[in-house]
């Protein structure tokens, strides 16, 4: 049977079933097509099997890319032992799976495998290739050893967009992956095996999996819901091989992103014994990263690196996870390539929903891999293993893998854990096993809940392991909670006790002095009423106190006046209003403020310090953070803060001192958690208006700004020794009007990534005009960056700094002086010295200058400095150095510049081509004093390279030529050269670190239970001990300084046997630190090396009592030693290498004592023997180069003679030991190999003698327990103890000999580890449910059983009592607010159809009620939104004669009119905030769907003309997407017509100049139930004149009528039918490109409405609306041929609505489904849209409202698009209202951008962006009020047109995709009631903007102002309004004047006279000035082109009349 014969067979099948069963056919909308062949990834093959259906496979030759359409169908793949759908990895594949309507189908993929098969043809689904899938996918894999869901190999990267499910829907059996064996296929019963050894592996496995990435490599990215459950390991990442240039976590991935990710794995599996059955793994990383659902915002594209990552949990996406999680960090001892490489697991928990239940496994603590969690909103991690743990265990690993593995150490290791941004986000731990909690780095809000037995009054009470946490960034809190069960709360002694054991669960390690007195972290304890997350409610709170020694927690009751509070909400002010200060007990009586605990000031919408007079802060033993808007505000006032750590963390400026003084001497951190990769995007210090600030060191990211102000930063601050405090900065220096900078950026690793700058568009002026920055570099740190203000003076100190200078235009430094710091020291032997003469030379600076680097000008040059330069070629041209020449005016006497290149290309052993380098090299540097003084010395230098067997090193002379302008030029023959085989200072770093790791070994191999006596005082007893000790050691010899401060621990076990032997074992552990210093010979001494250094060993050990006082010791040991460095060399090139090797040992000693039971001597022998093997490493530069190190193998053989003299008590003993020992052997030798000096060997010896002294106390603690401490060190020897600790314990197990044990049964030692608590631990650990851990179901019912009051005012006489009898000390914390009661009365109304009141007699409110920003009836001040308001006053008072003139008044709205007439009336088009996509409405019906941007001309000619039917029209400017759909970027018009009250007919007549005609007929009646509106309107307008007198022919004819029906069938019910229609001709010629032009436009709808209110709370709209459009025009004898066949549209657009309202008092939601179609009739196109959407207000406290919206479009031919919004608006009084938010936008192409014969673009995409927006309304009283608002809009996808002139390319005014495009200004508008009479209206809006986001070329306003001045009384009425506009002229053309004024304003004036209650008369003037103005022009786009003016001056005479 062929391949497609069984499944024709089945469709045959299926077909005959299909006509006999119509049920079944309607109830498969989508054909579901069966097959049994697999896809192979080729195809020929492939198209055989699918493409009978219809489907097709092509090849894409272009892109080599095989692309699969599956028609948006649903297909099933069931395929036995092979993989069912592969690819292969020639290609690039995409199979898609999306219907017509967008709608995806699923592929089935039912994979099984029953072969003996170690891993091929297993999988679901296989990519080799890059892959797409555009599906959903349903999968399952079944296989007796083997099986995956979806893998990647060879690299490949996969993205699935689409929902994932692989899970059976049957809940007892739920894996949809799953194998028979249970162990996978490794292990008993596998079908693979890597030796023999591996039979009993039954750990952790690599499949079963649901995603796996493997060794060779690979990504996967899912952009969709995940749902599945794996009976093995459900993801999985192994890449087992590294790879040059790829950071371990980079080499694979698998990004799971989605709503929901639900992954599942076996959990409570159990054998009979209750002990776990299997390990299994929801997340295992051996090599690479996972992440679920957290992405890197940042979209680091280095895979070299992670420092650029940025990774954030995604909002709002839940994830449920069950399974226990492993990340592997590569063994220290692992030698094999391919055992495993650094993974990493990154798990977002951030909503409520989202749960993980279980722990992080390891393979020992060193063998832990990073996991970061985030947890926060009320997530939820159950700690308790799900499976077993110590899954790798060692034990039961394949012989070549074991030395790799450690077993489980019952920790879970964390390296990162951020909680929640406030304590009401604060994620939840359930501790419920005894494995312990270790967080490195902590952050945010989290709650850890113990549970405890008895009364909780000890700590061995608590279930659940310790919680550690290392470090903590500021602002941090932890709580720990348990429940009230068996506490007396009233017995305030016992509730101190337990809340003193829970804090002790805690330990904060970095607290300790020792680590640094870390003071980040506040920690709570609280016992609760209630357990889970829901009703946690603190019945007693109280905080945590860390111990200063060690970190552990621990609670005090609190004093009196001590300061109550660490999270405080409130602004500080400096007043007394500040009473959450003075609550917290932090304001003090004298008005200062003191924090005694580290505190978090969080205003997230506000300032934290508001200064409103001065204020000092005292927080000297605290850390202060301040998490706001903005930081410090001065406000002219001081600001003096005394704190240990200062944390600012700023949305926005972080401090602005506006007049005034801020000092922060301490610490001061700014923005130093930001992690985003622009930093200088943010303000971090803004000084204006005379300000002073003066800061303390620390990090910054941010600009600093001084305008005419006085920043000082770390200026003159230095520690004890008298060095600089460390520092750093990431920002620009802004200097203005003669402000002042003082910076100094000091330390090694410090650094300065910015420029200086100005602060804005500041004219040039004369140098220093601008102000004056003093910057200093030193002792290591580094700028980057450059000196851009040329009007500001840099005064720049390099003191052992360096300056990466990456300017590119000229740059003048006034100052470049050396300080006191040296970076290099040169250091040679002078050959012409005669004696040897050595001469050293200190350089303070080095200079490095970019490629593209500017000329850099000195004027005053002092001290040493290298400035250097890369060079192409040989070098030997000037030409060939990249960079600026260096000039010096002047310079201070004895001063010397440097010119340094590498060696790089040049022949270094040839003379004549280093002195033709030199000679080019000298003449990039010039002296402008040449011939005046001889001040400045030069030279030239060519340094060495990484291995110098055959690089030289050369140093030469420079002078410079006075008659030449002082140029450099080479002194010929002062070359100095130093060849030969000498050592690098990059090999001297290289043998530093390894010299460290092998003394290190060495020093450690006799340092096993050091105290022998305290083993052999109780001889006949078993003994467990434990040490600890520390040490600084330092080397110096053979031109390397080195120092190792480090720290260890052993533990160790023995026996005691009848012989008198006692035998053991031990394990040590040793962890050190080092730095290097070291001579480089072009430079001199090196420093600010380090490395990290770690020792591992188990050992061996022995003691004999030999009798009479003698005894002998011995000890072996086998373990590793690490040594990871990073060293540098004289030109800063950075070598970073890791030394691993493994080592042996052994040692013996003997003693004799000799004395009294009080005193004694002791003399003593010991020789030791070390050895480390011969190991091969590479180390890599910065650059890439690679060093090859060949270490040879140490051997060390150390004897050493001693005697110990002591003293022995009751208590114990004290002794002074004196030594004396020689290294007999320990040569260290290195072989050196690189690509720039072929190889080099060292070889230095170790050998010395050296003295040892020791002082000690031996300590009897108990009868079975003793301790000893001493201190040590030692003399003489090139490698000494600087000092040296070590003390430990040991207890004795004391045992009756084997013939009394059996009388006597279990020993003391038994009794002691045996304790009460003892079996709830071991039931904890295994999990086990006992009485104190109730089931889960009893747990829920337990916790869930809270009272409820039977109605609400039971709830609140609760409350009020419980409020009345709570103690003062308690307070209550809920994670989830209850129902707040309100004291306050709200007041709710219906929301009826907008309207004016009775015409004659209308009112005019000032603050003005609007619809268009929520759907619902509310004050414009009150609508928290950006809207004006043009209403009928002003329509009426200046006889408006269209929207558009209502609209040109309007903040931020812009018209882009072709002059008058055709050109006007159908080619114009509006912008608001600089946008052309703006959503128009009638009645909030929209009317432009499918009309796209740019048409809103031919909306405004459709609408009505006759201006007496619109009572007002608003105007929302920013992105309303969520609640108007496509479209609404730059905002929404919503025009409100006037509803029909009364039976009256008004006629309008006018006439004036231009030919101007209106006739307007108007007439409504309203009866009982009906009412109705019927309009006809005619203008007539001809030829015009613009401000110059120039006439612009043509004449318009536009016609519109229009009629409105409504129907009431009773309050609550109505019907509106609506029909309009509008025919518009016009002709004129076009004086820019010439010839006539003709054009028509028609257009009629017809709209049906019904609203429905359903009850007080609810309402339901329905519509339809239906619209017919033609229009053309041409110039058929024009001069452009391409004009001559006419632009003609004809369209058809339909829309239907069911949209919904609610209004309660505190909540209103509106919602409903849209259907929109489009129509191009010309070209037989069409579009549809389908939309939902929900939008809800929610005052979630009185008077703070919480806003948000989705809506979810699916379009027929894009993808689908969801748009957000959310807004938070505060009514801060009752005239104050402030609010933020975003809100996205989404614009679908129009019929014509997508289809136009001309310009169209089918493959145009949908733009996609959003709006940030901040507001502020004020009513200063009823008759006036201000609204102000800023708004960003930032476009990720944009449409704007070709901006080719080629008319010959394809896309010559096509419709293309822009990208990135932001807009940004605000808009004031100030509305006012001067008096009865005069009503006065201003507005100014403000706009900048990209090209990218606007088609602009200088069409956008950068400022335009606005106003209106109405005058109404008795019979006359009077305005006069107008505009202001300033035009942003950047991007224009150089010499091209565009318009015929870049500013200009255009006003309106209107008299009006009522001679009776039924006429009017009117007179109105436009353009009273006749200005010359144009808003359109074609000069910026060709030559000789001109603008398009609009009218000059013209008057209308008109009269009204009403019956």
């Amino acid at each position: 049977m062929s391949k497609n014969q069984s499944k024709k067979w089945q469709l045959l099948t299926a077909s005959i079933m299909m006509s006999v069963c119509t049920s079944c056919f309607t109830a498969l909308p989508v054909w579901a097509a069966e097959y049994d062949e697999p896809l192979v990834g080729y195809v020929d093959d492939d198209l055989d099997i699918i493409g009978d259906d219809g489907n097709t496979v092509e090849l894409d030759k272009a892109t080599n890319t095989i692309t699969y359409d599956f028609q948006g169908k649903d297909h099933t793949f069931t395929v036995k032992n092979e993989d069912a759908v592969s690819n292969s990895n020639k290609y690039s594949y995409v199979y898609n799976n999306v219907g017509a309507d967008g709608s995806k189908g699923t592929l089935h993929i039912y994979q099984s495998n029953n072969l003996w098969n170690p891993w091929a043809g297993v999988n679901g689904i296989a990519a080799s290739g890059n892959t797409i899938i555009n599906s959903n996918l349903d999968i399952t894999a079944t296989s007796d050893y083997a099986s995956v869901g979806v893998t990647v190999g060879d690299g490949a990267k996969l993205v699935i967009n689409g929902n994932v499910k692989m899970r059976k829907d049957d809940p007892s059996n739920p894996w949809g992956i799953i194998t028979k064996n249970v162990h996978g296929n490794i292990g008993p019963g596998g079908a693979t095996s890597m030796d023999p050894t591996d039979v009993n592996y039954t750990g952790a496995r690599w499949q079963p999996s649901a995603f796996s990435v493997g060794y060779t490599m690979g990504d996967i990215t899912v952009n969709g819901n995940v749902d599945v459950a794996v009976r093995g390991t459900a993801v999985n990442v192994g890449a087992y091989n590294s790879m040059k240039g790829v950071h371990p976590y980079n080499l694979a991935s698998i990004n799971l992103v989605g709503n929901s990710i639900k992954i599942e794995t076996p959990s409570d599996e159990r054998k009979e014994d209750g002990s776990f059955k299997e390990a299994y793994y929801s997340l295992a990383a051996y090599g690479g990263t996972i992440n679920i659902n957290v992405v890197d915002r940042n979209n680091n594209q280095d895979k070299s690196s992670i420092d650029n990552e940025n990774l954030e949990a995604v909002d709002g996406n839940t994830t449920n996870l069950i399974g226990n999680v492993i990340s592997l960090k590569r063994s220290e001892r692992t030698d094999k390539p391919d055992v495993y490489q650094d993974g990493r697991v990154n798990i977002g928990l951030v909503t409520k929903d989202s749960t993980w239940k279980g722990v992080v496994d390891n393979a020992g603590k060193t063998q832990a891999g990073e996991v970061n969690v985030w947890l926060s909103n009320g997530a939820q991690w159950t700690h308790e293993a799900t499976s077993r743990v110590d899954g790798l265990d060692y034990t039961h690993m394949p012989a070549y893998s074991k030395p790799s593995y450690d077993n489980f150490d019952g920790v879970s290791y964390v390296n990162k854990l951020v909680g929640g941004k406030k304590a009401a986000n604060t994620g939840y731990i359930y501790q419920n096993s005894d494995v312990k909690l270790n967080i490195a780095n902590y952050s945010g809000y989290n709650t850890i809940v113990y549970k405890h037995n008895n009364k909780g009054t000890e700590k061995a009470d608590f279930i659940g392991g310790d919680t550690t946490i290392k470090h903590a960034a500021s602002g941090s809190n932890i709580t720990l909670a348990t429940g009230n069960n068996n506490i007396n709360l009233s017995d305030g002694d016992e509730v101190a006790a337990v809340l003193n054991a829970l804090a002790s669960k805690l330990t904060y390690e970095a607290y300790a002095k020792d680590n640094g007195g870390e003071r980040n972290l506040n920690g709570n304890v609280i016992i609760a009423s209630g357990l889970t997350a829901s009703s946690i409610t603190a019945d007693v709170k109280g905080f945590i106190k860390f111990d200063e020694e060690t970190g552990v927690g621990g609670y005090v009751k609190p004093q009196e006046g001590e300061q109550n509070s660490t999270e405080i909400t409130s602004g500080l002010t400096g007043t007394a209003s500040d009473s959450e200060y003075t609550a917290a007990n932090i304001r003090q009586n004298d008005g200062s403020y003191n924090f005694t605990k580290s505190t978090t000031i969080d205003v997230e919408d506000g300032t934290a310090i508001n200064a409103a007079a001065n204020i000092k802060i005292n927080a000297e033993d605290a850390a202060l953070t301040l998490d706001a808007k903005q930081g410090i505000v001065t406000n002219g006032q001081n600001v003096d803060i005394e704190a240990r750590t200062l944390y600012i963390s700023a949305k926005e400026d972080a401090i602005v001192a506006d007049g005034g003084k801020v000092t922060s001497l301490g610490m001061t951190n700014i923005n130093n958690e930001d992690k985003s990769d622009n930093p200088a995007a943010k303000n971090a210090i803004k000084a204006i208006n005379g300000a002073e600030v003066i800061l303390g060191n620390g990090v910054i990211k941010g600009n600093v700004i001084s305008d005419g102000s006085a920043v000082s930063i770390n200026k003159d601050n230095l520690d004890k020794d008298g060095n600089y405090k460390t520092g750093s900065l990431e920002g620009n220096l802004a200097i203005a009007n003669g402000g002042v900078i003082d910076l100094t950026v000091a330390g090694y690793a410090q650094k300065f990534n910015g420029s200086v700058v100005k602060t804005g568009d500041v004219a040039t002026a004369a140098v220093g005009v601008d102000g004056k920055v003093n910057l200093t570099v030193a002792d290591g740190a580094v700028w980057t960056g450059a000196h851009k203000n040329a009007d500001a003076e840099l005064n720049l100190t390099l003191s052992g700094g360096t300056w990466n200078n990456t300017g590119t235009d000229a740059t003048l430094v006034n100052t470049l002086k050396g300080g006191k710091g040296v970076v290099k020291t040169i250091k040679y032997i002078n050959p012409n010295g005669g004696n040897n003469e050595e001469v050293e030379i200190p350089v303070n600076g080095f200079i490095s200058m970019a490629p593209d680097a500017g000329a850099v000008t000195v004027g005053s040059f002092g001290g040493t400095h290298i400035v250097s330069y890369d060079h192409d070629n040989a070098g030997t041209d000037v030409s060939d150095y990249k960079g600026g020449n260096f000039t010096v005016e002047k310079a201070d006497e004895g001063s010397m510049l440097i010119a340094a290149t590498n060696s790089k290309n040049i022949k270094t052993n040839d003379q004549d081509a280093v002195e033709a380098a030199f000679k080019a090299l000298a003449q990039k540097i010039y002296y402008g004093n040449a011939g005046v003084d001889e001040n400045l010395t030069g030279k030239t230098m060519i340094s060495s390279g990484l291995t110098s067997s055959s690089i030289s090193r050369w140093l030469g002379d420079m002078k410079f030529d006075s008659s030449n302008g002082g140029v450099g030029s080479f002194v010929g023959g002062s070359g100095i050269n130093i060849t030969g085989d000498y050592e690098t200072a990059l090999m001297k770093g290289a043998r530093a670190a390894t010299t460290s790791a092998m003394l290190s070994w060495r020093d450690n191999a006799a340092n096993v239970i050091y105290r022998g006596d305290m083993l052999r005082a109780h001889m006949e007893s078993d003994g467990i001990w434990a040490k600890t000790f520390g040490g600084k050691d330092s080397y110096n010899a053979n031109a390397v300084d080195l120092s190792n401060s480090y720290w260890g621990a052993q533990v160790g076990y023995d026996r005691m046997y009848d012989n008198g032997w006692i035998l053991g074992a031990a394990i040590d552990y040793q962890k050190g630190s080092s730095s290097y210093n070291y001579t480089d010979d072009d430079f001199g001494v090196i420093g600010g090396n380090s490395g990290d250094n770690k020792l591992y060993s188990v050992g061996l050990y022995a003691s004999k009592d030999l009798g009479k006082g003698a005894h002998m010791d011995f000890a072996a040991k086998a373990g590793s030693v690490r040594s990871e460095f990073s060293v540098h060399n004289g030109i800063g090139t950075e070598l970073s290498g890791i030394y691993r090797n493994r080592g042996y040992s052994a040692t013996a000693s003997l003693a004799k004592r000799i004395g009294t039971d009080k005193s004694y001597l002791e003399p003593q022998v010991q020789l030791t023997w070390a050895q480390l093997g011969g190991r091969n490493f590479a180390a890599a530069t910065d650059s890439g180069e690679v060093l090859n190190v060949n270490q040879e193998g140490y051997n060390s053989l150390v004897g050493r003679l001693g005697l110990e003299l002591g003293k022995t008590g009751r208590l114990g003993s004290v002794y002074a030991r004196f030594g004396l020992a020689h290294e007999f052997s320990g040569d260290i030798t290195g072989n050196y190999s690189a690509e720039d000096g072929g190889s080099k060997t060292t070889s230095v010896e170790t050998k010395g003698t050296w003295a040892e002294m020791s002082l000690g106390t031996t300590l009897n603690i108990k009868p079975n327990a003793s301790a000893y401490f001493d201190v040590s060190r030692t003399y003489g020897a090139d490698y000494e103890h600087d000092w040296k600790f070590s003390g430990g314990l040991r207890f004795a197990l004391d045992r009756l000999p084997k013939q009394a044990q059996e009388i006597s049964g279990k020993a003391e030692a038994e009794q002691f580890l045996a304790g009460e608590g003892a079996a709830v631990q071991k039931n904890a650990a295994a999990n086990v449910k006992t009485e104190a851990m109730p089931t889960i179901a009893e747990e829920e019912h337990t916790l869930n059983a809270q009272p409820a009051a039977e109605n609400a005012h039971e709830t609140v006489a609760a409350q009020e009592t419980a409020v009345e009898e709570a103690p003062a000390a308690e307070t209550t914390t809920a994670v989830e607010h209850s129902e707040p009661t309100y004291v306050e009365t709200v007041t709710t109304y219906a929301a009826p159809e907008p309207t004016a009141a009775d015409f004659d007699e209308m009112s005019f409110e000032l603050a003005p009620i609007v619809v268009t920003a929520s759907r619902a009836e509310e004050s414009i001040l009150k609508a928290k939104a950006d809207m004006s308001v043009v209403g009928r006053e002003e329509i009426e008072k200046m006889h408006m004669e269209n929207v558009e003139e209502a609209l040109r008044t309007v903040p931020g709205a812009q018209f882009l009119n072709y002059g008058a007439n055709g050109l006007n009336a159908n080619l114009s088009g509006i912008r608001l905030n600089g946008s052309k996509d703006v959503v128009i409405l009638v009645d909030g019906v929209r009317v432009n769907d499918f009309k796209g941007s740019g048409s809103s001309g031919y909306m405004f000619a459709a609408l009505m003309n006759n201006m007496d039917n619109i009572e007002r029209v608003e105007v929302l400017r920013g992105s309303a997407a969520t609640m108007y759909g496509s479209g609404a970027k730059g905002g929404v018009i919503n025009i409100i017509t006037r509803k029909p009250t009364e039976a009256k007919t008004v006629i309008d007549i006018s006439r004036g100049n231009f030919g101007k005609e209106a006739y307007n007929f108007n007439t409504q009646a309203a009866k009982n139930k009906v009412s109705y509106n019927i309009y006809h309107d005619r203008s007539i307008s001809g030829s015009t004149k613009d401000g110059s007198g120039k006439v612009w022919p043509g004449q318009s004819n536009t016609k519109s009528s229009g009629a409105k029906f409504e129907y009431r069938f009773n309050d609550a019910n109505k019907l509106t039918v609506n029909y309009e229609t509008i025919g518009s001709n016009y002709t004129g010629t076009d004086l820019i490109y010439g010839g006539n032009y003709v054009g028509m436009y028609d257009s009629d709808s017809i709209t049906l409405k019904h609203d429905w209110q359903i009850n007080d709370a609810w309402s339901n709209t329905l519509l339809y609306r239906t619209t017919k459009e033609q229009h053309s025009w041409a110039k058929p004898g024009g001069e452009d041929p391409d004009m001559i066949v006419p632009i003609t549209g004809n369209q058809e657009y339909k829309l239907f609505s069911d949209n919904f309202q609610y209004h309660s008092d505190r909540y209103s939601m509106y919602g409903g489904i849209e259907y929109s179609k489009g129509k191009d009739n010309d070209v037989h196109k069409d579009a549809t849209n389908t939309s939902l959407f929900l939008q809800g207000d929610w005052e979630i406290l009185p008077h703070l409202t919480l806003s948000g919206g989705i809506r979810h479009d699916r379009p027929e031919n894009f993808d689908s698009h969801n748009s957000i919004s959310y807004k938070l608006g505060w009514d801060i009084t009752e005239n104050d209202t402030l609010y933020a938010g975003r809100s996205d936008f989404y614009i679908m192409p129009s019929l014509t951008q997508l289809y136009d014969h001309r310009f169209g673009n089918e493959k145009l995409l949908a733009s996609e962006g959003r709006t940030t927006t901040i507001g502020y309304n004020h009513q200063f009283n009823p008759d006036n009020y201000v609204m102000f608002n800023w708004f960003e809009t930032k476009t990720a996808v944009g449409m704007s047109m070709s901006n080719t002139t080629d008319k010959n390319d394809p896309t010559y005014g096509q419709y293309q995709n822009s990208r990135d495009g932001v807009s940004r200004g605000w808009n004031v508008q100030y509305n006012a009631r001067l008096s009865d009479t005069l009503m006065f209206k201003f507005g100014w809006a403000h706009l900048l903007f990209n090209e990218a986001d606007n088609f602009t070329m200088g069409y956008a306003p950068k400022d335009k102002a606005t106003f209106g001045l109405y005058y109404d009384k008795d019979k006359f009425g009077a305005a006069f309004d107008g505009f202001y506009f300033i035009r942003d002229t950047k991007g224009l053309k150089p010499g091209v004047k565009g318009w015929p004024s870049d500013k200009y304003g255009v006003y309106n004036l209107s008299l009006n006279y009522t001679a009776d209650k039924q006429t009017k008369f009117y007179l109105k003037v436009d353009n009273v000035f006749n200005k010359l103005w144009a808003e359109h022009t074609d000069a910026i786009w060709n030559d000789g082109a001109g603008w398009y003016s609009m009218p000059g001056r013209s008057f209308v005479l008109g009269m009204q009349y009403t019956f």
